[in-house]
């Protein structure tokens, strides 16, 4: 019989949360005088947002409600995000921020306020689907406003009300949206401690899933503590299912499921949660200027953290993740390569044709050999990326121009070519300004040189493991679980200098060391921290995590649909406000926070960017070896 404990925590709702049950919960009501009350444990569920289990159904209207959020007509798509910075150029850029518009916020809020809002904020706004960040996004006005008791109703007559008083005011084509802020926010993510009973059965309960269920639309298998507090043990254990979003079924159903298979093991306490993520995506591409500025990354040696691209692609694919050595087994002597991403180095398809993309196909599958006559036609790689320069070239130009137009900076300009009097405190704000500009101007000539004498080509590929399952080398209980192969080695061109494995300044404050240590021999710690420095996020630190994440993907094998399991190491983010990993961050080396010790490469990761994958240092070094016939394989012990 199933073990079921006391009052058992319930998770907090998630932006890209789909369905959810908590575990089983005792009743802790008393029978009163005359009535009876029911015995039988209870679980708390949700489904679209909503406690009642159902999903929320717009009216005829577009309007609909959930436990933290009402409006329409058609809302954005959650997860989503508010961007108060309305481009100049967008149709509805005047609508929403002229003179009316601002009187209307302001009327809005009246009306929030006497309808009883609990300390309302209104503002216009594009709302955009955090998974589509570069969609038009939908005009909103949008309501934040705490709720005491989140199954409560009552936001949807209000949003009506705000939407008759914008149409009143010639505003039309704009939703309205009322939300408590925890509709917007992500919450803690924890390992689980070894202790917990679900550690002893985790690689049982996951093999159920996968050999029970009609996996289709499943991406992701993962197993956390899942709550609003930063203390742990206020964090429920719950399955967390990351699911295809564009694929239909009733999730619930596979909910329902799950939880049987957890009482199989006596696990009762342990909730699911199924949640929009397409899994493990590859995360090539390119974002935000946060690990190293384009300026940063304009020098002969490169190192760490640079941003990486083929040369075909101005945008970059993924992040150098640094210098490991192989023993030439011929000399002795230890040759230097740089390591990233397998799927870092290709070009994409739809920008390629003929024997170009014959190749690419089948290095994809089968690697890239070392002598591969291709190999310098088609694989070589930029460093840093000619995006992460063009980027940096139209910073500084905004940066430079906004310092110019300063009517401080253009008033003492324009007198100074008159040849007229300037009064000294104009003089000196003047000054202020132009020792602002000189800085940038100069970083903007050093890095238009760089690009101009393509000072940016990185190398060739020397081998790559194409993308494959492999054998894990210290395989879980059971049978020999697989796990996702995506390597590259790049040498070095002559003309650029190899570094050593040295953090770089924006990290260097934050670890107690300069350079990367050796290859750990062993896998980390449950809830070790562990750290990463890619080109797009830069230093992020996580926890990891025990129990492995089960990746699905659906291929095509003999003219049949089959589903192929993968298990993989992860960690996750100890920071919920900020992302640990983006697209652009494959390639980094993961490692040990506390001693630089290298534990793996991250080649994947969430949709929701909490969770990073990697694969281990000890399987990566295994396949180098068997691929390239070395012997001997180290991270380069520094210059």
């Amino acid at each position: 019989m199933a073990v079921v404990l006391p009052n058992p925590l319930v998770a907090p709702f998630m932006p890209s949360e789909i369905t959810y049950s908590s575990g089983l919960i005792l009743p802790t009501s008393t029978p009163s005088k005359g009535r009876s009350v029911s015995t039988e444990s209870t679980r708390s569920k949700r489904s679209g947002g909503s406690s009642d289990d159902q999903e929320p159904r717009p009216a005829l209207d577009g309007f609909t409600e959930s436990d933290l959020r009402a409006g329409g007509p058609r809302l954005c798509e959650s997860p989503c995000f508010a961007d108060y910075r309305i481009p100049s150029t967008h149709a509805m850029y005047k609508k929403l921020t002229d003179d009316r518009a601002r009187t209307a916020q302001a009327e809005a809020l009246k009306i929030c306020v006497k309808e009883g809002l609990n300390r309302p904020e209104a503002r216009f706004c594009l709302r955009r689907p955090t998974f589509s960040p570069q969609s038009a996004g939908v005009p909103t006005l949008l309501v934040v406003s705490r709720r005491d008791n989140y199954r409560s109703r009552g936001w949807i007559s209000v949003a009506r009300k705000l939407q008759q008083y914008l149409h009143s005011q010639g505003i039309t084509q704009v939703a309205v949206e009322i939300m408590d802020p925890a509709f917007g926010a992500n919450p803690h993510l924890f390992p689980v401690s070894s202790s917990h009973p679900i550690s002893q059965h985790w690689k049982s309960v996951a093999e159920a899933i996968i050999g029970e269920f009609d996996l289709r639309g499943i991406c992701t298998i993962n197993c956390f503590r899942i709550g609003a507090s930063s203390q742990i043990d206020q964090c429920p254990v719950t399955v967390l299912v990351g699911i295809d979003q564009q694929v239909t079924r009733d999730w619930r159903n596979v909910r329902e499921a799950i939880l049987i298979i957890l009482a199989r093991y006596n696990l009762a306490d342990v909730g699911v949660m199924i949640r929009k993520d397409r899994g493990l995506s590859r995360m090539a591409g390119e974002q935000a200027l946060a690990a190293l500025t384009p300026h940063q990354q304009c020098t002969t040696e490169i190192d760490m953290g640079y941003s990486l691209a083929p040369r075909k692609m101005h945008h970059g694919q993924g992040t150098f993740g640094g210098w490991i050595q192989i023993r030439n087994p011929n000399t002795g002597t230890w040759v230097d390569l740089g390591i990233t991403c397998c799927h870092c180095i290709f070009t994409d398809l739809k920008d390629v044709s003929g024997a170009e993309r014959d190749a690419i196909r089948a290095w994809t599958e089968n690697g890239v050999a070392f002598r591969d006559p291709n190999t310098a036609k088609y694989l070589n790689m930029d460093s840093p990326s000619k995006g992460i320069l063009n980027s940096g070239l139209e910073d500084l130009d905004r940066r430079i121009r906004s310092l110019r137009e300063d009517q401080r900076f253009s008033k003492v300009e324009k007198a100074k070519a008159r040849g007229e009097f300037i009064i000294p405190r104009d003089e000196t704000a003047w000054k202020t300004l132009s020792d602002a500009i000189t800085p940038l101007e100069k970083q903007r000539k050093e890095i238009d040189q760089f690009f101009v004498k393509k000072r940016y080509y990185l190398g060739t590929v020397f081998y790559a493991s194409g993308l494959k399952e492999v054998p894990m080398k210290v395989p879980a209980k059971g049978k020999p679980a697989l796990q996702i192969c995506d390597w590259a080695l790049i040498q070095p061109s002559k003309d650029r200098k190899i570094g050593s494995n040295r953090i770089p300044p924006p990290a260097r404050a934050h670890v107690p060391y300069k350079r990367l240590a050796d290859a750990s021999d062993s896998l980390p710690a449950n809830r070790q921290e562990l750290a990463k420095i890619g080109q797009a996020t830069g230093l992020t630190v996580g926890y990891y995590s025990h129990l492995d994440t089960v990746h699905i993907v659906e291929r095509m094998e003999n003219g049949k649909k089959v589903f192929v399991s993968t298990y993989e190491h992860c960690f996750m983010s100890s920071d919920r406000k900020h992302s640990l990993v983006e697209r652009g961050d494959s390639g980094s080396l993961v490692f040990e926070k506390d001693t630089g010790m290298v534990v793996g490469m991250l080649f994947g990761g969430s949709q929701n960017e909490d969770v990073g994958y990697f694969t281990s240092i000890i399987d990566l070094f295994e396949h180098i070896k068997k691929s390239t016939g070395a012997n001997e394989i180290r991270i380069q012990p520094g210059r």
